[in-house]
């Protein structure tokens, strides 16, 4: 074995094996013949870590032989960012014997996860110690217009054609807001001890200010905690998930530095009038995408794209400024009497360098993870401050286009002093990996993309989702972590998002998304029992499919079905939320090797396992699926309205012709005619 680490060891970009094992594991439930018995893999996290061996015959490739033996976890990876370094089975053997020899304590096989050391919580909203699921009020709640709520500015966004897919939009969504019980029937099934759920800022204060608090909103939320409470469910609460009140951003929203105090004034009110009940509270999700996507690119609400190198920063400026305010609020106020924990959850996906042997293609995966999770991380939980390769690149490329002053805002003294340290935990959201390289921008393009210089790929053999920029990348989930737990001293971290994304027609068997959690959940276990990363929850996005923004219902991240056919829309469990379920009753993967373990025994009350929703219809004498069905039904209407308007134009050049030759005679009638 060599001792060289992840930096120093040659990546080819291709396998000397040819296709990626796992595509034929995925499909066949076994590794190629030619494959070793088993190989020793070392995760590039920069530095050493246990090793982990690949079992040939590994039957089922979603749960990797068994979790509880951490010498004997699975990496089933094969792309250009990872090699796998063989060895012979002599050798293993040899150092299986030598373990042996020095009683090298095993943990307990039974169970991989016990709640006193990592909680599976999987969410929509953040997770806590226990299990639980998440969802975001805007997606699911509907009732849009309903007692007295505000306009926010998903809900302009989603009526303006062409922003959403399919000009969907979240009037109804999963209707939520009228489903209190049927959502904690859902949650019960599941078993889960926590829920994170989102509260909309325009239903409870529909200008967005205090002056007028609109109690019937506010109402909503006191009954579906009370009900959460009753079943024995812990909520979670999020103060912003993207659906600022739009008279707020009729004055800027993000960019208008007068939202911080707004910001402050609106928890304020959630803290007194809901605190007795809820001890978990998350500021913002994802500030990344509100100020990167909607004060950006313009892909998300509210929509602004023609000011793309400063409007972003000027909003994520003012974002961590506001988080801030409502964590000193809460600390300084609520904390003594209340006793909860408050923090943000900050996103980011993993980067790679596409040529791990070009140092500006490293240089450029470290910037990708910077300006994207390094933003908001680092002035809340390092120094107060931006990023330097951020406020470095900014400057000097301002400074290029002929302005005095870098583009991204400077905070003062006291504003750092303020904004550091302002975490109970570190929120995380994370979905896929890219593999990046460096893109140098012209000096005269102004733009948050351009500051970053960054152009990401993914690698071909990484399996795909229902979303173009999710591919299934288990393994760049333990090196963040481990890059979270080194870059900001090992934060308590609470994994408040992760999951998987399907499109097309209705599919309960989500045999897909169950192997995407359970390769995520095992990453998960590596980097906190082998990597000692202090990863309290983990919580999956999300508990049903919903308004997925500007996918509208094309993309379907839940572990639920919801029939949008049935006026009722009723949840529909998916093989995914009994997988999960299973999860949460053995609190983590039982050993195979003890026998089915009672807990994997599905409960006698089970929900339904088929969905009411045929998957194939019968079409001209062909069973087709749904979409595909509606495709021909509408080639066939074209056709049909092609022939007639074909045989109107047909019947019209008849009937002109027609009266042409009757013309004629009548022309040749009064022609002159030669005398007798």
């Amino acid at each position: 074995m060599t001792d060289r680490t992840s930096r120093e060891r040659p990546v080819s970009p291709s396998s000397p094996w040819g296709p990626p094992p796992l595509a034929q594991l995925i499909c066949t439930g076994s590794w190629p013949k030619w494959a070793p018995n088993s190989v020793w893999v070392f995760l590039m996290l920069g530095h050493r870590t246990p090793p982990v061996f690949v079992t040939k015959e590994l039957k089922e490739p979603q749960v990797p032989v068994l979790l509880g033996a951490l010498a004997d976890l699975t990496l089933n990876r094969h792309s250009p960012v990872s090699r796998w370094e063989g060895v012979r089975e002599e050798e293993q053997e040899e150092e299986e014997e030598e373990e042996g020899r020095n009683g090298r304590a095993r943990l307990d096989h039974s169970y991989v996860f016990h709640t006193s050391t990592l909680a599976v919580c999987l969410a929509v909203v953040r997770g806590g110690r226990g299990r639980g699921i998440v969802r975001s009020g805007l997606l699911v709640e509907g009732a849009w217009r309903a007692d007295g709520k505000g306009l926010s500015i998903w809900d302009t966004f989603s009526h303006t054609p062409l922003r959403v897919a399919n000009n969907d939009n979240g009037d109804v969504a999963c209707d939520s807001y009228h489903k209190i019980a049927e959502d904690v029937v859902a949650l019960q099934s599941l078993g889960v001890s926590h829920y994170r759920f989102s509260i909309s800022w325009s239903r409870v204060l529909p200008d967005g200010t205090t002056r007028f608090v609109n109690e019937a909103g506010l109402s909503y939320y006191v009954r579906f905690i009370d009900a959460l409470l009753a079943a024995g469910i812990t909520p979670q609460v999020t103060l912003y998930h993207w659906d600022l009140p739009q008279a707020l951003q009729d004055i800027g929203g993000w960019e208008n530095e007068t939202i911080v105090q707004l910001f402050k004034e609106y928890a304020d009110v959630l803290f007194r009038r809901l605190g007795d009940k809820v001890k978990f509270w998350i500021t913002l999700n994802e500030p990344f995408v509100i100020a990167a996507h909607g004060y950006g690119s313009g892909v998300s609400a509210p929509g602004i794209s023609f000011r793309p190198g400063t409007a972003p920063y000027t909003a994520g400026h003012n974002l961590i400024k506001a988080h801030a305010e409502a964590w000193h609020l809460y600390n300084d106020k609520y904390r003594g009497s209340q006793g909860g924990v408050i923090s943000i959850t900050i996103s980011s996906d993993w980067a790679e360098p596409r040529d791990p042997s070009k140092q500006e293609d490293v240089e450029a995966a470290r910037r990708y993870v910077q300006f994207m999770g390094g933003w908001f991380a680092h002035p809340i939980f390092s120094n107060g401050d931006y990023p330097e390769v951020m406020k470095t690149r900014i400057l000097e490329r301002s400074l290029a286009a002929g302005l005095s002053k870098s583009r991204l805002p400077e905070f003062t003294e006291a504003e750092k002093k303020r904004i550091n340290g302002t975490f109970d935990f570190f929120g995380f959201n994370h979905y896929t990996t890219v593999l990046a390289y460096n893109l140098n921008y012209p000096a005269a393009i102004s733009s948050f993309d351009a500051d970053r210089g960054v152009a990401s790929i993914a690698d071909s053999s990484w399996p795909e989702s229902g979303s173009f920029w999710l591919k299934v990348t288990p393994f760049g989930f333990r090196r963040i972590l481990n890059w979270l737990k080194e870059e900001y001293n090992n934060p308590l971290i609470y994994v408040t998002e992760n999951g998987v994304s399907r499109r097309g027609d209705p599919e309960l068997n989500d045999t897909d998304r169950v192997y995407y959690l359970r390769s995520y959940i095992n990453e998960a276990l590596k980097a906190t029992v082998q990597d000692k990363v202090d990863l309290r929850g983990y919580t999956v996005w999300s508990v049903m499919d919903n308004f997925e923004w500007a996918t509208g219902f094309a993309e379907r991240f839940g572990v639920h079905y919801v029939n949008r056919s049935d006026p009722s829309l009723p949840r529909i469990p998916k093989a995914s939320a009994k997988f999960y379920a299973s999860v949460v009753r053995c609190n983590g993967f039982p050993d195979p090797a003890q026998g089915p373990h009672p807990c994997l025994h599905q409960p006698e009350d089970a929900g339904p396992t088929a969905s009411p929703v045929k998957t194939e219809v019968p079409f001209l004498g062909l069973m087709l699926g749904i979409t595909e069905a509606q495709t021909a039904l509408y080639v066939l209407f074209a056709l049909l309205l092609l022939g007639v308007c074909s045989l109107a134009f047909l019947l019209y050049k008849y009937c002109k012709r027609s009266k042409q030759r009757e013309t004629q005679p009548s022309q040749h009638n009064l022609s002159p005619v030669s005398s007798f």
